[in-house]
């Protein structure tokens, strides 16, 4: 008589469960996928809030601020620089209605909802195509894609974000028919590719290149509905382009040549696989270009064996060699590294991916591997390779972040002193505050842009971190006109106190003088300015000038002032209120005595 041992329906009790919970399928499942790219997504939305703290508006940005913060045609429809930002200046616009410029976080979470919109349509594009792993794979490249960082931080060029959104929608409504057996699209996915076209047309230069994607897609895919779904958005570029390329704004150019367009073209190539596999572009875009080369030998040799990859591959393809080519012909003026730029890199990666999955097709499909015993073999390889991927952008990204501190510090440090001497007599405030941080900005434009909208902040202890001669340089743009030369008045007050370096400082000839004897060549005397005239007595051949309000003082004023001071008249800097005030620095190569007078300003 044999016994029959109970056995429990409770489904967590049951030990023989547990291998099936474990089976290697589970790393198949398009669910764990999904949590997977979940959870980095959280971990990489919490970086980006901390570092937003350490950027505000920059560059490009107040050119929207000062002259398309209200809605009409030209505010939406004028070309910046050459290309159509509709689409931006209307976010733009919006958020400034909202939240002015107080802070800066509402802007880049638009961006980085734009850039979590890209990845998960990325996945879901590849996932359907070449299975859950290399989906996966592209996902996590696209989202820690750091050496993009410009894309992540700085607002301004969400424009690619938010052109790569509609034209990676469009591309997953169209793509569909390759799973269908009847192969035709329905009216609603024509209808959402026809507006998805449109939006990224209307939102930055990458628009037009996706629209040329799809256009090679359909042609080699015999997709009449699919060329016929992109013709909208070629006709609103047509008639943008017909309507407003005469107000395009000409860019340097030197002399271009086939040879120095096909070196961009390349070293734009290479920058872009150094981006996808974690080296720095603008180090190592030609290795990248021999490793592209590899993997096209490769891919080559496939072909001749019997591989047939999809059209998708020779679309996304030729819309790589189509973003670095137009930037060759339109940008090579800046030099062929401008191709490494990072902010070219996110929809490079983008392009990237899809020509690897059009490759792939199915190889790393599920079911391809059932029976061959590598169902954990494969996820563990991809692990291996995507982890130092990650790894190297994530490098990139950080100490990019790091290096924006220091940058945008001194951009808030700038803009904080227009604002501080906005009422000084003689002031000039139509002078740019800054060419190379905040160009075209000039001093004027951004005391009417605050008044209106509120000043920007940046929410770290900036102030020790800006670049005290860029602040200084500033300075005397803005108040170089207001500095007085005079004959000097000689008056009872106490000599200047002066910080000598290489020598020594003892009483003058007269009263508020002093007397400096340099000890050897390179004698450096500091003097305070602020709101007092200075002269030199006996002053010494080749005496050097500088001024500044922080730090060591490191600018030059203009030939005036040297002139001046060897002719012995006296330079009168204007008064500044506090917390700023000038300082003065002379230096000479020689060991001639000179004497240093000073007085308070009439």
């Amino acid at each position: 008589m044999s016994v029959t041992r109970p056995v429990s329906t409770a489904r967590g009790n049951d030990p023989r469960r547990w291998p099936r919970r474990l089976s290697p399928d589970l790393l198949w499942d398009r669910r764990l996928a999904i949590a997977i790219l979940v959870a980095v997504g959280i971990a990489m939305l919490a970086l980006l809030l901390f570092v937003s703290r350490w950027v505000t508006f920059w560059q490009d940005e107040w050119n929207f601020i000062v002259q398309r913060p209200d809605p009409s045609v030209r505010s939406f429809f004028a070309p910046q620089v050459d290309t159509l930002l509709a689409t931006l200046v209307a976010v733009y616009e919006v958020l400034l209605a909202i939240f002015g410029l107080h802070t800066y976080l509402p802007y880049l979470l638009v961006t980085w909802l734009a850039d979590f919109i890209c990845v998960g349509l990325l996945y879901h594009i590849v996932a359907r195509r070449s299975g859950v792993l290399l989906g996966l794979m592209a996902g996590l490249s696209v989202l820690l894609l750091g050496s993009a960082y410009e894309d992540l931080l700085q607002p301004f060029q969400m424009q690619y974000l938010l052109a790569a959104a509609g034209g990676l929608l469009a591309l997953d409504r169209l793509l569909l028919v390759e799973g269908e057996l009847s192969g035709s699209h329905s009216r609603r996915d024509l209808m959402v590719t026809v507006l998805a076209l449109v939006f990224a047309v209307a939102s930055s230069s990458l628009g037009p290149i996706f629209v040329g994607l799809i256009l090679v897609w359909a042609v080699l895919h015999r997709d009449r509905a699919a060329l016929l779904a992109a013709l909208p958005a070629v006709a609103l570029y047509g008639v943008w382009y017909a309507t407003w390329s005469r107000e395009f704004q000409a860019l340097p150019q030197t002399s271009f040549s086939l040879a120095t367009g096909t070196e961009s073209l390349l070293y734009g190539l290479g920058a872009a696989t150094c981006g996808v596999v974690g080296l720095p572009p603008d180090h190592d875009a030609w290795f990248g270009t021999l490793i592209l080369a590899a993997a096209g030998a490769c891919v080559a040799v496939a072909m001749v064996r019997g591989l047939r990859p999809a059209p998708l591959a020779a679309a996304a393809l030729a819309a790589l060699v189509a973003e670095y080519g137009l930037q060759a012909f339109l940008r090579g003026s800046f030099g062929v590294e401008h191709a490494a730029r990072s902010g070219y890199l996110y929809p490079a990666a983008l392009f990237v991916w899809l020509a690897i999955s059009g490759i792939v097709g199915r190889g790393l499909d599920r079911d391809t591997w059932i029976g061959r015993g590598r169902l954990v073999l494969v996820p563990a390889a991809i692990f291996l390779l995507i982890v130092p991927m990650s790894i190297g952008n994530m490098r990139q990204f950080v100490g990019a972040a790091r290096g924006e501190k220091g940058i945008r510090a001194t951009e808030m440090a700038e803009l904080d002193l227009a604002v501080a001497v906005s009422s000084v007599p003689g002031v000039n405030l139509d002078v740019g505050i800054d060419p190379n941080y905040v160009p075209q900005l000039t001093a004027r434009d951004y005391l009417a842009v605050i008044r209106r909208f509120g000043e920007p902040a940046l929410a770290w202890d900036w102030e020790a971190a800006a670049d005290s001669q860029a602040v200084n340089m500033t300075a005397v743009r803005l108040l170089g006109s207001a500095v007085q030369f005079v004959p000097p008045t000689p008056s009872d007050a106490a000599a200047p106190p002066l910080d000598v370096k290489g020598g020594t400082a003892e009483s003058g000839t007269s009263a508020g003088c002093s007397l400096v004897r340099p000890s050897g060549p390179g004698t450096v005397v500091s003097v305070p300015a602020n709101g007092r005239a200075i002269w030199l007595k006996s002053p010494p051949p080749g005496i050097v000038l500088l001024v500044g309000i922080a730090g060591q003082p490191s600018a030059s004023l203009d030939g005036r002032a040297g002139d001046a001071l060897a002719s012995g008249q006296a330079m009168i800097l204007p008064n500044l209120p506090e917390p700023y005030g000038w300082q003065a620095l002379l230096a000479q190569v020689g060991t001639q005595p000179f004497e240093v007078c000073s007085a308070p300003a009439q």
